[in-house]
C-alpha cells in the first residue's frame, strides 16, 4: 500500500514539472488595447426647435448615462470603435424606461441635432395644427427614383407630385398621415415623426410593387351596380318573385368578388336564411350584369371584394279603406219663449192688441199748434183700447180673499187701492 503511494505521488510530481516547463514556454497572452474615446456633442430639440432639456442618454452595454443641459445638448465621451457600430438611446425623464429615439454613434457628428418630440409637444402641436415643411425622395425596390409619384396629405387637400428625380417638399402637420401613392405600387401612409426626426438625413420611401391579383375590401371609389341600389333592388324585384312569397322574415348576404371588367366571380353565400332560397340569391348575383369596377387612390381599376343583402318578406295585406266620418248636422235650436213678456190675464193676443205708438208730434207742433191739441179723457175712445162695458172688475186677491161663489161681490182689496192706484179693469174672456 506505501508502495502504491509513493508511485503515485511520483508520478504526479513528474507531471506537474513538466507542465511548468510547458507554461513557461508559452508567450504570455497580453491585455487588447482599449480603443479611443471619441468627443460627442448632441443637441436634442423637439420641431419647435426648443431644446429638450434633462433627456437621458444611454449607450448600449455601458452602465453609464448622460443628461441634456438647459440648452438640450449632450457634451460626453465614449469608446467608438470603428469596426463595431454602438447604439445609443434618448428617453423622457417623466418615462426613463421607454425610449424616445435610438440612433447609431457613428452616424454622428461632432455638432448632431437631433428632433424628439414628446407627447406634451405633440399634443401641443396637434391643438395648434402646426404646420412644418418635410422633405423626401421615393424609390422603387431596387434604389430608383419614381417620378410623378403622388404624395398627399389625408384630409386636407395639400399635395404635390415627385420630380425627375423623386424629390418633393410639402407641408404636413400631427393631425393629418402622410400618403404617399405611385403608378403600379401599392399605397404607403405615413406619419411626419419620420420625416421630423434626424431632419438632415434625406428621407427615402421604398415603394412595394402592386400584387395585381389583389382584392381589396376599401378603394377610393367602390364597385357599383349599374344605376345605383335603387337599379340593383329592382333586378331583385323583377327577377326573383319568391322575395315577397315567403312566411317569415329573414336576409341571406351574398359576398362576391367584383373583377376589373366589372364582371362578378366567387359568389358565396356570408349569411344564410333557408336552402332554397339561399340557392335562388346565389343565381341570381351569380348572372347579374356587369358592375361598374372599384378603382383604388391613383384611378387604377382594381379587383374589390363586395357583399349585397336579399330581403325576403311576408306580402303585406292591403290595408282597410278609411271611411270619413259623417259629420254631426246642427239642430237648429228652438227660442224659449219668455212667459214674462206678456200678461196673460189682459190679452191672450199681447202682439196683437199693443200698436206701436205714433212718433212724439209735440217735437214736430208749433207752439200755437200744440195749444189746440184737446186732452184726453178717461170718455174718450183710444184707438185699440176696449169698451168700459166689455170690462169686468178683477177678482180679489185670492190669497187673502176666499172665492165666493157667483152672484156675490167680492170685498174691496184694500191692498190694491192705496192712494189714487186703480187696479186696472181686466178683459172678460169668453169660454
Amino acid at each position: 500500500m506505501t508502495f502504491n503511494l509513493k508511485y503515485i505521488l511520483s508520478i504526479l510530481g513528474f507531471i506537474c514539472c513538466i507542465c511548468l516547463q510547458l507554461t513557461a514556454a508559452l508567450p504570455f497572452p497580453q491585455q487588447p488595447e482599449s480603443a479611443p474615446k471619441r468627443h460627442f456633442k448632441i443637441t436634442v430639440q423637439n420641431s419647435g426647435k426648443q431644446p429638450q432639456k434633462g433627456m437621458i442618454l444611454r449607450i448600449w452595454g455601458e452602465q453609464d448615462e448622460f443628461t441634456s443641459n438647459e440648452q438640450g445638448v449632450f457634451d460626453f465621451e465614449a469608446e467608438c470603435p470603428e469596426e463595431s457600430s454602438r447604439s445609443a438611446s434618448l428617453y423622457f425623464p417623466e418615462n426613463p424606461s421607454r425610449s424616445a429615439y435610438t440612433f447609431q454613434l457613428q452616424t454622428t457628428t461632432s455638432d448632431t441635432i437631433l428632433v424628439v418630440d414628446g407627447e406634451q409637444d405633440i399634443l401641443s402641436f396637434r391643438q395648434s395644427n402646426t404646420l412644418f415643411p418635410i422633405q423626401g425622395i421615393v424609390k422603387d425596390q431596387s434604389g430608383n427614383p419614381l417620378a410623378k409619384a403622388q404624395i398627399s396629405i389625408q384630409g386636407t387637400g395639400r399635395r404635390t407630385q415627385t420630380n425627375a428625380s423623386g424629390n418633393f417638399t410639402i407641408q404636413a402637420d400631427y393631425n393629418h398621415p402622410i400618403v404617399i401613392r405611385a403608378n403600379g405600387m401599392k399605397n404607403q401612409t405615413l406619419n411626419i415623426q419620420y420625416f421630423l426626426t434626424n431632419p438632415e438625413i434625406e428621407k427615402a420611401i421604398y415603394m412595394q410593387p402592386q400584387n395585381t391579383y389583389q382584392v381589396y375590401t376599401t378603394v377610393e371609389k367602390m364597385p357599383e351596380f349599374p344605376g345605383g341600389m335603387k337599379a340593383f333592388q329592382q333586378y331583385v324585384r323583377k327577377n326573383l318573385p319568391q322575395q315577397n312569397q315567403v312566411k317569415e322574415k329573414g336576409v341571406v348576404i351574398i359576398q362576391f368578388i367584383v373583377e376589373k371588367d366589372g364582371s362578378i366571380s366567387s359568389p358565396t353565400i356570408a349569411r344564410g336564411f333557408k336552402a332554397e332560397l339561399d340557392t335562388l340569391s346565389l343565381n341570381l348575383v351569380s348572372n347579374m350584369p356587369k358592375w361598374i369596377p372599384g378603382e383604388a387612390d391613383n384611378g387604377n381599376k382594381v379587383r374589390c371584394k363586395y357583399s349585397v343583402p336579399i330581403q325576403f318578406k311576408p306580402k303585406e295585406p292591403e290595408a282597410p279603406k278609411k271611411v270619413a266620418p259623417k259629420k254631426p248636422v246642427a239642430q237648429p235650436v228652438k227660442p224659449v219663449q219668455d212667459s214674462l213678456a206678456q200678461d196673460t190675464l189682459v190679452s191672450s193676443k199681447p202682439q196683437e192688441a199693443i200698436k206701436p205708438m205714433p212718433a212724439d208730434s209735440l217735437k214736430t207742433l208749433s207752439p200755437t199748434e200744440a195749444e189746440t191739441v184737446k186732452p184726453v179723457t178717461s170718455t174718450d175712445s183710444i184707438p185699440g183700447t176696449v169698451p168700459e162695458q166689455e170690462l169686468i172688475p178683477a177678482p180679489g186677491d185670492s190669497l187673502t180673499h176666499p172665492v165666493l161663489p157667483p152672484g156675490k161681490e167680492s170685498p174691496a182689496d184694500t191692498r190694491q187701492t192705496q192712494g189714487n192706484d186703480t187696479i186696472p179693469p181686466v178683459k172678460k174672456v169668453s169660454e
